[in-house]
C-alpha cells in the first residue's frame, strides 16, 4: 500500500527517508494519468474488454514487478517504472468498475457492500489472495520491514493504531 511503500523503498533497495516520499510523485501522476487518458477507450472499446483487459495488465504488471524483485534483478527506479505503468492501467479499471456498479445498483445496496467490504477486508482478503508471487512479496514484506511500519492488530494495546 501507499502507507508502507517508501518503508519498502527504504528497507531494500536502501533509498533514505527523506528521499522515499518522493517516489510517491510519479506514482501518484500514473494514476491520475491512467484514468484520464483511458477513460474514451472504455466508451469505444466497450466496458466489460476494457475493464477485463486493464485488470490483465496490471496482474502482469505485478507479477513482472513481483518476480523482479524476488530476484533483486531490478533497480529502484525500474521497480517504481513497472509500479506506476501497473497503476496506470488499475486506476483506469478501477473507476470504470466503480462506475459500471454506481449506474447497476441503488446507492444503499452500494453503501452497504462498500461497508460490508471495507470491514471485512483486513480478516477475509489474505485468505483469497492468490498464492504465489503476490502472497510472496506480502510475507517478504511483512518480515521485513520494521514493525513499527503496520498496524498493530485489535488484540493488542492500542490495536488498530498506526504506531
Amino acid at each position: 500500500t501507499v502507507f508502507t511503500f517508501t518503508a519498502g523503498l527504504a528497507t531494500f533497495y536502501k533509498v533514505s527517508s527523506e528521499t522515499a516520499p518522493l517516489y510517491l510523485v510519479p506514482f501518484a501522476i500514473a494514476n491520475f494519468l491512467g484514468a484520464l487518458l483511458l477513460e474514451r477507450f472504455f466508451d469505444t472499446i466497450g466496458r466489460r474488454p476494457m475493464i477485463a483487459a486493464t485488470y490483465f495488465i496490471s496482474a502482469v504488471g505485478l507479477v513482472v514487478a513481483g518476480v523482479l524483485f524476488k530476484n533483486d534483478s531490478v533497480s529502484v527506479g525500474v521497480f517504481v517504472a513497472i509500479l506506476c505503468a501497473t497503476f496506470f492501467f488499475a486506476s483506469a479499471a478501477a473507476s470504470a468498475g466503480y462506475l459500471a456498479i454506481s449506474e447497476t445498483f441503488p446507492i444503499e445496496i452500494r453503501a452497504m457492500a462498500i461497508a460490508f467490504f471495507f470491514a471485512n477486508s483486513a480478516r477475509y482478503v489474505p485468505a483469497a489472495m492468490p498464492i504465489g508471487v503476490p502472497m510472496r512479496i506480502a510475507t517478504t514484506l511483512m518480515t521485513r520491514l520494521p514493525k513499527s511500519a503496520f498496524a498493530r492488530p485489535p488484540s493488542e494495546p492500542g490495536g488498530g493504531v498506526i504506531s
